[in-house]
């Protein structure tokens, strides 16, 4: 994994442009009111020393001052998140979260932190998680970061760390994300940096995103920053995804749009990925539109799909038989059929038997004749006899003795019944 450290000079020209916007724009607001002590008061001493009159109900009040006239221990941690995850009311659990976080000072964060992740219960409580976290950057980024690197590997918690940092100061993100790697496929460092700019600066963030290396960061990046760009409209996601210098960005792109621009308005969407210049960006596109459209209506996704040029109907058909072929497998079959004898139908042919070889072994053995290449018959003659012989052998039998003919010599040797 490359760290960013080869893309910085692409931020260069717009990290001005980030202070003033982002330095004078992300003041915080102070807008609690002294409403006293709050009703249905815990039994739980530490979930009382909530911020009485002061910031009870928003996690900006994290920037009150907070009064610790004694020590917490992780032990006292873990009785209140006891307490409060075994609440049944996700708005309560919600509520009394935030009040107690309003007390906790950047010092006691890595103990409450500690705490939370030692509860059995904790892995059912990602966005509460996501708010511990995002409490936590908003008084300490550097230190919660920090504490992240060492203590928790999963994607999800770098990248909520890196998001929230991101959208609060994405000068000194930058600088702390530029030169951290992560052991996985993905840096998930530099996702949740991606997502953090889109939230604020989807311009800072398409800079970003141009000067990453193709493969999953860019993938999962392009991902992230897909939502904030859809959230201004089909006519903003087209001109944004068409003004893309970075080819490969913009392969990864189309994607990602096609698939929210079906959301917005599918039979737009699908004349959108007609007319996208170049034919790889068209058959991916279409591949994506036809199998997003599908799920919301498959016939006028199938009919779309089949008055499309040959050059990108035959992607379009892999993306109708990834959903057709779930609920009907032999009109999917049929249908298939229909579509002509291109060699390119072998990825619509290919995911139809991947999608049905268990299920219905029968209709895959009967459509493996159909794939273009008749060097990978046999392999999926016996792949798919085997796996059904497992697990139902007579039927696999009967079949074979009944299909003698359309197996190829070798196979029925293979996998006939013995005299």
């Amino acid at each position: 994994m490359k760290p960013l450290t080869q893309n910085i000079p692409l931020l260069v020209g717009w990290l001005l442009t980030i202070i003033l916007s982002f330095v004078v724009g992300l003041k915080l607001s102070s807008k609690n009111s002294a409403d006293g002590q709050p009703q249905n008061t815990p039994a739980n001493p530490l979930l009382q020393k909530s911020s009485s009159s002061k910031n009870n109900s928003s996690l900006h009040s994290a920037h009150s001052p907070r009064e610790n006239p004694q020590t917490r221990t992780i032990a006292d941690f873990q009785s209140s998140i006891d307490e409060i995850l075994s609440l049944s009311s996700g708005t309560e659990i919600t509520h009394k979260l935030l009040r107690l976080l309003d007390t906790i000072p950047p010092d006691e964060f890595p103990d409450f932190v500690t705490a939370f992740q030692s509860n059995p219960l904790s892995s059912l409580h990602q966005p509460e998680y996501a708010l511990i976290l995002n409490a936590w950057v908003e008084l300490a980024p550097d230190e919660a970061a920090s504490y992240i690197e060492s203590n928790d590997l999963s994607g999800n918690a770098r990248q909520e760390i890196m998001s929230a940092w991101a959208a609060k100061d994405p000068i000194a993100a930058i600088a702390w994300a530029k030169e951290r790697l992560d052991d996985g496929p993905t840096n998930d460092w530099t996702v949740g940096l991606a997502r953090g700019l889109a939230s604020s600066d989807p311009q800072a963030a398409t800079q970003l995103l141009e000067g990453l290396s193709p493969g999953r960061t860019l993938n999962s990046s392009v991902t992230a920053v897909i939502p904030y760009v859809l959230q201004h409209g089909f006519d903003h996601t087209h001109d944004w995804v068409t003004e893309l210098s970075n080819e490969q960005l913009k392969t990864t792109a189309v994607r990602a749009a096609a698939r929210g621009l079906v959301e917005i308005e599918a039979s737009r969407a699908g004349a959108w990925a007609e007319n996208l210049p170049g034919i790889d960006t068209r058959r991916n596109a279409s591949e994506e539109v036809a199998r997003v459209w599908a799920r919301q209506d498959l016939e006028s996704a199938r009919e779309w799909t089949e008055n499309l040029p040959e050059e990108t109907r035959t992607e379009a058909a892999q993306g109708i038989t990834r959903v057709m072929a779930k609920s009907d497998p032999q009109r999917t079959a049929d249908w298939l059929i229909t579509m002509g004898d291109n060699p390119d139908l072998d990825g619509a042919r290919r995911t139809f038997l991947s999608t049905i070889q268990n299920s219905h072994p029968a209709i895959a053995l009967e459509s493996v004749s159909t794939l273009s290449d008749p060097t990978i018959h046999r392999r999926y003659y016996n792949g798919i006899l085997a796996r059904w012989l497992r697990r139902d052998h007579n039927a696999a039998q009967d079949w074979i003795t009944t299909n003698a003919d359309l197996l190829p010599p070798a196979v029925l040797k293979r996998h006939q019944p013995r005299q």
